[in-house]
């Protein structure tokens, strides 16, 4: 089944990469990634990014090759058709995003990957699901049905290999920007959330945003493993997790290129601090997240370089992951510098990284 998928898939690829490039809607990128740390062994990547987009289709791929290893990811690939004037409808593997928070995003669960975050930027690497989107474009708000089913990944009980309908409303009330969500998925065993999202502009130079959902019945492995060591686990089937983020961004009058955010989250379906005495860290091939958490970024562009300064910080326990970092945009080039610095105790949750840089460098085809 998942061999054949990719076969068709890849035949679309071809077929449509090549009335692409007459219809003049292809582009890529061309780039390569220099990482060093203290804890990881030197790695050179180097990729291709592609980009079709014509009328009702769109491809987006990933093509990488590290140490002489080669990988195909396709990011997305589907078909959109308009069935009226107010509804279309999406097939094939894509994206979609409700959220409207910075650092942690708990209503963007149809993609590939956890729900955790990274301090970087990893956006150009995310791949969407397989799905069909049905989407009714009203006079006031925007409905949204997604059915999706995961092919690639085995079920995690947060969202890989699983199952999920999702029944989203979006809208724009005078300056209160809000989604609201509901989602089913099925895999390792049911689950259920309800979400709500919000953007809402205080003045002229401050905006705040948050985002709030409700889990029932999670599963991820690293919750589940802790709620076995305390024999706890069957309280997993009765409660509804929550997940909330709080922030404000803000550019202030005096420095229009100058944007600060500053965000607080909790992950209930993370370790509260018993849990993650009774396991420790890195029993088990998964990563594990605490619950509470502060983010800050600061971002200025100075002519053709941006800089950033973004930290997040563990409340839990006290550790804090740090990273700076500058883009330099010409033309058709871009390099991306960066360092990371961790700082905490051998068992907290930011101790694993310590120093690491790279170094990207992208042209445009």
């Amino acid at each position: 089944m998942i061999v054949q998928m990719r076969l068709f898939i890849c035949a679309c690829i071809v077929v449509f990469s090549t009335q692409a490039f007459a219809d003049d809607c292809f582009s890529a990128t061309l780039g390569a990634e220099y990482e060093v740390g203290d804890t990881v062994q030197d790695r050179f990547t180097s990729f291709l990014l592609g980009r079709v987009q014509c009328e009702q289709f769109t491809l987006k791929f990933r093509v990488s090759s590290e140490e002489e290893a080669y990988n195909f990811d396709l990011q997305e690939a589907f078909f959109n058709a308009n069935l009226s004037n107010s509804t279309s409808l999406t097939f094939g593997k894509a994206i979609v995003a409700y959220d409207k928070s910075q650092f942690f995003r708990p209503l963007d669960v149809v993609q590939s990957g956890r729900l955790n975050f990274d301090i970087r930027d990893n956006s150009g690497r995310l791949a969407g699901l397989p799905l069909a989107s049905l989407v009714h474009f009203g006079e006031k708000a925007t409905t949204r049905l997604v059915v999706s089913r995961d092919f690639e990944n085995e079920p995690d009980g947060a969202n890989l290999g699983l199952e999920q309908l999702v029944l989203s409303r979006e809208a724009l009330a005078g300056s209160f920007d809000y989604a609201l969500t509901f989602r089913y998925a099925s895999g390792t065993r049911e689950t259920l959330s309800f979400g709500a999202s919000a953007t809402v502009p205080i003045n002229d130079f401050m905006l705040l945003y948050g985002s709030l959902a409700l889990q029932k019945n999670v599963r991820r492995l690293d919750k589940v493993l802790a709620m076995s060591v305390n024999g706890s686990l069957q309280d997993a089937n009765q409660t509804w997790f929550p997940q909330a983020a709080l922030g404000v961004i803000i550019n202030p009058p005096f420095d229009p290129s100058l944007s600060v955010t500053f965000e607080a989250f909790h992950d209930g379906t993370g370790l509260n601090s018993t849990e993650w005495d009774a396991v420790g860290r890195g029993f088990g091939p998964f990563p594990y997240l605490r619950q509470n958490y502060v983010a800050v970024s600061a971002q200025r562009s100075f002519g053709p370089v941006d800089g950033l300064l973004s930290a997040i910080h563990s409340v839990d326990d006290g550790s804090t992951i740090l990273r700076a970092g500058a883009k330099y945009k010409r033309n058709r080039l871009s390099v991306d510098v960066g360092l990371d610095r961790s700082f905490g105790d051998a068992s907290d949750e930011f101790n694993t990284t310590g120093t690491s840089g790279f170094l990207e460098i992208r042209i445009d085809l």
